[in-house]
C-alpha cells in the first residue's frame, strides 16, 4: 500500500466511527416518539405537575431550543393545577445553555468527519479499493471496542460514570441538580438516560456491525483477486 492511499485509509478510519456515533446520539436524541414514550415511563407528569397534555409541546420546545430553533430555555407549562408557570430555574438554563453548546461542537465535528469520511472514501475508491475497504473494517472494530468499553464501564457503575462524563464536559456543577427542587432533571432522569444511552449504543452498533462484515468481504475479495492475478502473472 502506497503512503498516500495508507495515510488515507487512517484518517477514515478514524473519522468513522466517530461520524457514526455522533449521527447515532443525533438519531436517539432529537427521537420524539421515544422522548414522549420516557416521559409516560418516567411518570414525569406525576413527579413534575406538568399536565399530561402539555407534555409534547414541553418537548418541541426543548428540541427546539437545543436545534438553535429556539433563543432561551424559559418554556411555560400548565400544572396540574392549573397554573400556567415557567418550568426551570436559573440553574437549569444555565446547564441547558452549556448542553446546547456541546451539541453544537457536536454537530460542527460531525460536519468535519463528514467531510473527511466522504472525500477519503472517494480517493480511495479510485487509489486502492482494497485500502477502502480495510478503513471500513478497522474504524468498524475500533468503534465497536470503544462502545464495549463503554458498555462495561457504564454496566459496572452507570451513576460514577454519568457523573465523571460531566465533571470532564461541563466547566461548572450546574448540572449537578436536586430532584427534590428540580424539574429538568425529574424530566430526563437516570432511568431516561440509560436507555437513551442503549439506544445510541444499539444503533451505532448496528452500522458498526454491518460495515464491518461488508468492509471484511470486500476486503478478503479485493485481496484474493491481487493474488490470483498475481499467480496468472506468473505462469
Amino acid at each position: 500500500m502506497d503512503k498516500k492511499s495508507l495515510a488515507t485509509a487512517i484518517i477514515v478510519g478514524i473519522v468513522f466511527p466517530v461520524f457514526v456515533l455522533i449521527t447515532s446520539m443525533e438519531f436517539a436524541v432529537f427521537n420524539r416518539g421515544f422522548f414522549l414514550d420516557q416521559l409516560d415511563k418516567n411518570n414525569v407528569s406525576q413527579t413534575t405537575g406538568i399536565a399530561s397534555k402539555e407534555l409534547p409541546a414541553v418537548t418541541e420546545q426543548i428540541f427546539a431550543f437545543l436545534k438553535g430553533e429556539r433563543e432561551d430555555f424559559n418554556i411555560y407549562a400548565e400544572k396540574e393545577n392549573d397554573l400556567y408557570v415557567p418550568l426551570f430555574n436559573q440553574e437549569e438554563l444555565i446547564h441547558m445553555e452549556d448542553v446546547r453548546g456541546l451539541l453544537k461542537a457536536a454537530v460542527i465535528v460531525q460536519a468535519v468527519c463528514g467531510v473527511l469520511l466522504l472525500a477519503g472514501l472517494v480517493l480511495l475508491f479510485f487509489w486502492n479499493r482494497a485500502a477502502m475497504a480495510k478503513a471500513v473494517f478497522g474504524g468498524s472494530v475500533f468503534g465497536l471496542v470503544l462502545l464495549l468499553a463503554s458498555g462495561l464501564a457504564a454496566v459496572f457503575d452507570f451513576t460514577a460514570v454519568f457523573q465523571a462524563a460531566h465533571r470532564l464536559i461541563f466547566s461548572n456543577d450546574y448540572w449537578y441538580l436536586d430532584p427534590n427542587e428540580s424539574v429538568l432533571i425529574n424530566i430526563v432522569p437516570e432511568p431516561y438516560f440509560i436507555a437513551l444511552g442503549l439506544r445510541i449504543v444499539t444503533i451505532a452498533a448496528v452500522v458498526y456491525l454491518i460495515c464491518a462484515a461488508g468492509g471484511g468481504f470486500f476486503s478478503q475479495r479485493l485481496t484474493q483477486r491481487k493474488f490470483m492475478k498475481n499467480s496468472k502473472r506468473k505462469f
